[in-house]
């Protein structure tokens, strides 16, 4: 396959909380499109993120609009991050006909009991992250049966340029002097 190595005018619409995965894509898609960035602030209400996003949105003719953000230790700001801002965003994609694309996570299912796991797998999550992850997945699939988005549940997301517990270098450290059998 191909990329067409061109930018477009299309414009994107990037939402996302601080962080590297968020400022790689967001330097990826500024290759491609024309994109645009709304900082979550976590301090803010979901009111006020909602309203503040809504009237972006309003304003300017975005072609797509991703979502990459979260929380995984604070409860109160989890249920925030994780649940109510985007269940709010994926309401205004639907509202104003804007597909979406947002993160969810592999902990919507739990501990699986299955070798493989799909889309149609059991939802059974067994911490408040997998549960605000999957009201999120729940409200999309069954309110907004129109709304035009994909989701990527990733295992967990490492960041390797992170020096805080830093699994990457840290199993870097520990193979580098042994020899692998």
């Amino acid at each position: 396959m191909e990329i067409n190595n061109k930018k477009t005018n299309t414009q994107v619409f990037l939402i996302h909380n601080k962080g590297t995965l968020a400022s790689k894509t967001k330097n990826l898609l500024q290759n491609y499109f024309v994109v645009e960035n709304y900082l979550v602030n976590k301090k803010k209400s979901a009111k006020s993120i909602s309203k503040e996003v809504e009237d972006y949105i309003a304003e300017n003719k975005f072609k797509l609009i991703i979502f990459i953000s979260g929380e995984t230790q604070n409860e109160k700001i989890m249920k925030k991050a994780n649940q109510l801002i985007p269940i709010n965003i994926a309401n205004l994609c639907s509202k104003f006909s804007i597909p979406l694309i947002y993160l969810s996570s592999l902990s919507v299912f739990g501990i699986p009991k299955q070798k493989v796991i799909n889309g149609n797998s059991l939802r059974d999550p067994y911490d408040i992250y997998g549960m605000t992850k999957n009201s999120l997945d729940i409200h999309i699939k069954n309110k907004l049966k129109d709304l035009n988005y994909s989701c990527i549940a990733p295992g967990s997301i490492i960041n390797p340029d992170s020096s805080n517990q830093n699994l990457i270098k840290q199993g870097i450290n520990v193979f580098k002097n042994k020899i692998l059998k």
